[in-house]
C-alpha cells in the first residue's frame, strides 16, 4: 500500500522534529495563509491588508525569499538566533513584535519581495510582488 505524503506537510513535520532535538524555535509550512494569497491571486482579489490575515500581535515581519537567497545570507540577516526553516520552498515569514519572536512561518506562495513589512503591508493581487508596503525596508547586502 502506498502512501501519498504532501512535500509540504513532510517538511514541516520534519521541521518540528529536528527542531525539538535542537531547541530552538522553527518556522512551518502555514497552509491556510498560502491557500488564502493563492485565492487571492486566482481571482485578481481584492487589495487585503496583510494584519487581517494574521490573528497574532506583530510589529515588523521579516520575509526571505528560501529560492532565491542563499541559506547562509538568510542566517546572517535573521532578527533571532538559533531558528530552523526549511533550505527550499516560497517564503520564510518571521514576525517580531518589540524586537521579540512571535512566530515564523513559510509561506508557499512565489513572488516574493525580501525586507521588512509593517502592519501597513498589503497584499495586492495585481503586483509584480503579491505583499506590499510602502514603509518597507531592504535588507543590507550582505
Amino acid at each position: 500500500m502506498r502512501f501519498r505524503v504532501k512535500r509540504g506537510a513532510l517538511a514541516a513535520s520534519l521541521i518540528a522534529v529536528l527542531s525539538a532535538c535542537g531547541g530552538g524555535p522553527a518556522a512551518e509550512l502555514n497552509q491556510a495563509m498560502s491557500d488564502e494569497v493563492h485565492g487571492l491571486m486566482k481571482t485578481d482579489g481584492p487589495v487585503t491588508p496583510f494584519s487581517e490575515m494574521t490573528d497574532w500581535e506583530w510589529d515588523e515581519v521579516h520575509v526571505f525569499d528560501l529560492n532565491d537567497t542563499p541559506r547562509w545570507e538568510i542566517e546572517k540577516l535573521l532578527p533571532v538566533a538559533d531558528l530552523s526553516f526549511p533550505s527550499s520552498g516560497s517564503g520564510l515569514f518571521v514576525y517580531l513584535d518589540d524586537g521579540r519572536l512571535v512566530r515564523a512561518d513559510v509561506i508557499g506562495v512565489d513572488e516574493i519581495c525580501p525586507g521588512v513589512y509593517t502592519p501597513t503591508a498589503i497584499v495586492d493581487p495585481k503586483a509584480g510582488c503579491w505583499l506590499r508596503d510602502e514603509n518597507m525596508r531592504r535588507f543590507p547586502p550582505t
